[in-house]
C-alpha cells in the first residue's frame, strides 16, 4: 500500500509518445536569406516586435503577424490580423495548414516550412483530470503535468482561448495539491477580475473593518483572507485595470493584507494563486496593457490548455459524455455533425450546443439535424444524407460530400494543404474529388 505521504506514489501510470516540439523555418530573401531558424516551441508567435519567438525585421512584417501550431503531420498557421497579410500560392491565407516543403509569404518576406521536430513526453494513462476529460495525447500530457505541479508550490498561470476549461484546470491543481497539508483540504476562492468595480476593490481584497466606510455594517474578509490555507483563483486576469494590478502585485508579494479601517494591522496568509486568462499578456505587456512585474510574478509556472480543434477525438468523447450527462444519446449523424465543425468556442460550445439539442429533440436521441449551426450549415446537409439505414460506403460517400469541399474551400482551393488538414496522402484526396465528381484535370 503507497504511502499516503508519498505522493508521487499516488500519481496515475504514465506512458511516452511522441509529440509535435519544435518548427524549423528558412528565410528566403532579405538579409537573412538562406537562414534556417529553428524555435523549440510547439507554437510559434512571429513577427517584428520584441518578444515574438520568431522575430523577422523586415519592414512589411506587423509586430505580431502570425502564427504557427506544430501538428503531427505539419503545422497549422493563422493571420493575426496582420497589415500586409499571409500568402500561399498567390492566395490570401487566413487560416491553413502547411507541411514542410511548402512555401508561403508573410508581407512582402517568403519563408518555407522546413521541418516540424518531435520529442517525448510523458503522459498519464488516465483519461480523466478533475472534471476534465480527455483521451487525446495532448490533453493526457496535460494531466500529467497537472499532477506534477501540483505537487510543488508554485503561482500558475493558465493560457488559453475562451471555453478551453481553465477553471477546470485550476481546481483540478488545488484539488491534487499538497497545499493546505492534506488533499482536497483548504478553500478555493475565485476572484473574477473582468468584474471588479474600482469602486469596491480594496473591501474585495483586502476586507474591511465595521465602521471603516458608510455601509460597512459589519467585519469582512477579503478574498485573499478568504484564501488562506488553500488557493485564490484569478480569473481574466487580463482584464484588470493597470490601477487594479498594482494592489495586486504588493499582496502577492507580501502575502498579508490589511483591513480597511486597520491601518498596520498586517494579516500573514498562506495561498497560492492560479490566474487565467485568454489573452497574450507578453503581447499585452509589451503594448503596455499589462504590468511586467505583475505578469512575472504571476508566472512562477505558465500552463497552456489547448483548444478543441488540436484534440483530435476528445470531440466526439466530450459531445458523448455532455449528451449523457441530459439523458440522451447522439446517432451516427449527429456525431458525424459534430465531428465536421470548428467549434471556435471549444469545450463550453460544445456542451451548450449538445444541451440545446437534447431539450430540442423529440425523444433520447439526438439526430444530425438538432446539431445544425447557423455559421455552419453542414449538419443540416447530413440531417438529410443520413435520415434512413444506409451502407457504410453509402455513410462515407456522404460525408465525403459534405467535408472534402468544406476543407477544400478553407484551404482556398491548395489541395496539399486539405490533404494534410484531413490526413490523407494529395492523390486519395484527389482520387476522392474525382470520384464525386468535384475534381476537373
Amino acid at each position: 500500500m503507497p504511502n499516503p505521504q508519498d505522493r508521487t506514489s499516488l500519481m496515475t501510470p504514465r506512458e511516452t509518445l511522441s509529440r509535435p516540439s519544435g518548427v524549423a523555418i528558412k528565410i528566403l530573401d532579405g538579409p537573412r536569406a538562406g537562414e534556417t531558424v529553428a524555435v523549440d516551441k510547439a507554437h510559434v508567435i512571429c513577427g517584428r516586435q520584441h518578444g515574438v519567438d520568431l522575430a523577422i525585421r523586415e519592414r512589411s512584417i506587423s509586430k505580431v503577424h502570425f502564427e504557427l501550431r506544430a501538428t503531427q503531420t505539419g503545422v497549422e498557421i493563422r493571420d493575426l490580423n496582420s497589415r500586409n497579410g499571409l500568402w500561399f500560392e498567390r492566395r490570401r491565407l487566413y487560416h491553413g495548414a502547411l507541411v514542410p516543403g511548402d512555401r508561403f509569404q508573410a508581407g512582402e518576406c517568403n519563408l518555407e516550412l522546413v521541418a516540424v521536430t518531435h520529442a517525448d513526453v510523458e503522459v498519464t494513462k488516465a483519461t480523466r483530470c478533475g472534471d476534465m476529460i480527455g483521451h487525446s495525447p495532448i490533453m493526457r500530457a496535460l494531466f500529467a503535468h497537472i499532477e506534477r505541479l501540483a505537487q510543488t508550490t508554485l503561482d500558475v498561470l493558465i493560457q488559453g482561448e475562451t471555453g478551453t476549461g481553465k477553471e477546470l484546470a485550476a481546481r483540478a491543481i488545488h484539488t491534487l495539491s499538497r497545499t493546505g497539508g492534506s488533499e482536497g483540504r483548504g478553500p478555493f476562492v475565485v476572484l473574477d477580475c473582468a468584474s471588479l468595480a474600482s469602486s469596491l476593490s480594496n473591501g474585495t481584497l483586502f476586507g474591511f473593518r465595521k465602521g471603516a466606510f458608510t455601509g460597512a455594517t459589519h467585519d469582512q474578509a477579503g478574498v485573499f483572507e478568504l484564501a488562506d490555507g488553500g488557493a485564490i483563483f484569478l480569473d481574466e486576469i487580463g482584464e484588470l485595470p493597470l490601477e487594479e494590478q498594482q494592489k495586486l502585485l504588493r499582496v502577492l508579494d507580501q502575502r498579508s493584507v490589511c483591513r480597511l479601517g486597520e491601518p498596520g494591522k498586517e494579516r500573514a496568509l498562506v495561498f497560492r494563486v492560479i490566474a487565467a486568462t485568454n489573452r497574450d499578456l507578453e503581447r499585452e505587456v509589451a503594448e503596455g496593457r499589462f504590468r511586467e512585474d505583475l505578469f512575472y510574478r504571476l508566472s512562477e509556472e505558465v500552463t497552456t490548455l489547448p483548444p478543441l480543434r488540436e484534440r483530435g477525438e476528445d470531440v466526439l468523447a466530450l459531445a458523448r459524455h455532455f449528451a449523457e450527462r441530459q439523458g440522451a444519446t447522439l446517432d451516427e449523424g449527429a456525431e458525424i455533425a459534430i465531428s465536421l465543425r470548428d467549434w471556435p468556442g471549444n469545450v463550453r460550445e460544445l456542451r451548450s450546443a449538445v444541451k440545446r439539442a437534447a431539450a430540442m429533440s423529440n425523444g433520447p436521441t439526438i439526430h444530425a439535424g438538432a446539431m445544425a449551426s447557423r455559421r455552419d450549415p453542414s449538419a443540416s446537409k447530413l440531417s438529410g444524407l443520413l435520415s434512413e439505414p444506409r451502407s457504410y460506403s453509402e455513410v462515407h460517400a456522404a460525408v465525403d460530400r459534405v467535408l472534402l469541399p468544406k476543407v477544400v474551400r478553407e484551404m482556398k482551393g491548395n489541395l496539399t494543404a486539405s490533404a494534410s488538414r484531413l490526413g490523407m496522402s494529395r492523390e486519395t484526396l484527389r482520387n476522392k474529388l474525382r470520384g464525386l465528381g468535384l475534381y476537373a484535370e
